[in-house]
């Protein structure tokens, strides 16, 4: 779906035509891809960068939501605490492990890059026409958490934990589907001459 059709199926549900509410749609949207983005990581969101280092510091790539491994030549880095890092930097034992602050990915200060492999957050939708992977592959997911949105904005506290209660239900399925698929993949099967 894309956004005008997202928009089209909250203005559906909700049936409110004053000023207020329906200018408030694309808001509700734009606040429940904010919302998904910190907690849903589908194989769809997955992505690889390569991020290079200098004195220690990167900068993560645009569409970055959550990291899921950082790897150097020398293998996988583990994560600390902003906090834990700087402790580590100030005793020498930061060599095998990375922190994020803000857009920066710190690293130890022999690393020159990295191999990010990472969840990426789902584009905005900025026109009517405009879509993500999340718009696309999990419509549900998007609709009623917008609704969700709608519903707070609309101070209809039930529906609106209603909403959210179901987008969280529809989260946990696709994780639990796709972890499925992915553990299901198959076998390799080698045939004699």
């Amino acid at each position: 779906m894309n956004l005008s059709q997202i928009r089209a199926a909250l203005h559906g549900y909700v049936h409110r035509t004053d000023q207020g509410a329906t200018d408030n749609e694309p808001l509700a949207i734009e606040l429940a891809r904010v919302v998904i983005a910190r907690q849903f990581f589908p194989r769809e969101a997955s992505a690889i960068a390569t991020v290079a280092i200098s004195a220690g510091v990167g900068t993560l790539p645009p569409d970055y939501g959550s990291a899921d491994a950082v790897l150097t030549v020398a293998g996988a880095l583990d994560y600390a605490t902003p906090r834990d890092f700087a402790e580590r930097q100030i005793d020498g034992t930061a060599g095998g492990y990375y922190t994020v602050t803000g857009s920066g990915l710190l690293v130890g200060e022999s690393v020159h890059s990295v191999q990010l492999v990472y969840f990426a957050k789902p584009a905005e939708l900025v026109s009517d026409g405009s879509s993500s992977w999340l718009s696309v592959g999990y419509p549900d997911v998007l609709l009623y958490q917008a609704i969700a949105e709608q519903q707070r904005y609309l101070q209809d506290w039930e529906q609106a934990a209603t909403a959210e209660n179901y987008a969280v239900t529809l989260m946990g399925d696709a994780m639990r589907a796709d972890k499925s698929t992915t553990a299901a993949g198959g076998s390799l099967r080698i045939k004699g001459r």
